[in-house]
């Protein structure tokens, strides 16, 4: 592997911030992993790319997003786990190794999409 590439798995150390460290932004979070794009017209909501990627963590309670991003708490388990950020107008998605997240342009899009996310995990609650 290139030494410049990041890694598409997170070691522990790398999920969890150190003790005393600033929290890390998204931008240099985002890094240590390997993200695809997919804009097709099906996966894309709002029109906004889908970025998806790989954490290869023992749970989803290993992984830790950046500073300013809110835990959906009501959709977490071992298994998934969702936050946002209304700053960066970022929803991040992890469920089973799979981590997902869409950042919008417009405050609109963004709260029609956040809706859309808490409805379908209320829904996985019933």
């Amino acid at each position: 592997m290139n030494d410049q590439q990041p890694s598409s798995r997170a070691t522990e150390a790398e999920s969890q911030p150190a003790a005393g460290d600033d929290p890390v932004p998204w931008p240099q979070w985002r890094q240590r992993y390997v993200w695809t794009t997919d804009r097709s017209p099906t996966q894309a909501p709002h029109g906004v790319p889908v970025h998806r990627s790989f954490a290869d963590l023992e749970s989803a309670y290993d992984l830790f997003p950046p500073d300013g991003f809110r835990e959906l708490e009501f959709c977490s388990n071992r298994y998934r786990r969702a936050w946002a950020s209304s700053r960066e107008r970022i929803i991040l998605t992890y469920c089973e190794s799979d981590l997902t997240y869409l950042q919008f342009d417009h405050d609109a899009a963004y709260r029609a999409e956040y809706a859309r996310t808490v409805r379908f995990y209320l829904d996985q609650l019933q």
